[in-house]
């Protein structure tokens, strides 16, 4: 296992930009359910910015399945 202690400092924008993953070539995400004007890719994508919601009421889960990790 691997871990590291970290502040609760934010990194600078260059170490934010230089470290995204492409999650839409990695991922494959299991939702539960999702409004259509606010489907899961509005929390995980830049350029989506309105988020994600449910398309129904209660507990949701949200399922994120890394391509290729073993």
């Amino acid at each position: 296992m691997k871990k590291r202690i970290i502040t609760d400092a934010l990194p600078s924008n260059e170490e934010l930009n230089s470290r995204w993953l492409d999650l839409e070539v990695l991922l494959e995400v299991e939702v539960t359910s999702e409004d259509k004007g606010y489907p899961i890719e509005g929390a995980l994508l830049p350029n989506h910015s309105h988020g994600w919601k449910a398309g129904i009421p209660g507990k949701q889960t949200i399922r994120l399945l890394f391509r290729g990790c073993k």
